[in-house]
C-alpha cells in the first residue's frame, strides 16, 4: 500500500521519499499505523532515507495524515510548524492535500532552516 504511489525526492542534498494515500474514510488508517509505522521506519533504514513520509490524504476531512520517519523526521516539523495537530497519534495537517504544491515546497523551506540552525 505505502509503495502503490511513493516517490523519492533529493531535497538540498536530504534523501526524502513520500507516499500519499488517498482514502475517503480515515478510521482503517488508525487501525493499521503501527504497522505503517513500522514499514516506513524498515523503507527509510534499508534505503537510507533521511526523511520518509506517508500522507494519508482524506478528501472528506480536508486535509492529510502524516506518519514520519528516518534520521532528519524533525524536518518535518519544521516544515508544519503550528499548522499540524495530533490526531490519535498521527500528525493531521488540515487543508494539505498535494504532495507537489503543498509538501515538497514546505519541506525544501524547512530543510533551509534546519541547516541554517
Amino acid at each position: 500500500m505505502i509503495l502503490t504511489d511513493f516517490k523519492e525526492f533529493d531535497i538540498e542534498g536530504y534523501d526524502v521519499a513520500i507516499s500519499q494515500i488517498n482514502v475517503v474514510d480515515s478510521d482503517k488508517v488508525f487501525e493499521i499505523k503501527d504497522d505503517i509505522r513500522t514499514h516506513l521506519n524498515t523503507l527509510c533504514d534499508e534505503n537510507k532515507y533521511d526523511l520518509g513520509l506517508v500522507m494519508i490524504t482524506d478528501i472528506k476531512d480536508k486535509g492529510s495524515y502524516v506518519i514520519t520517519a528516518g534520521s532528519a523526521a524533525q524536518i518535518f516539523d519544521y516544515a508544519f510548524e503550528g499548522e499540524k495537530k495530533d490526531v490519535e497519534d498521527i500528525q493531521f495537517i488540515p487543508g494539505v492535500l498535494s504532495r507537489k504544491k503543498q509538501i515538497i515546497p514546505n519541506i525544501a523551506a524547512a530543510v533551509n532552516k534546519f541547516q541554517n540552525q
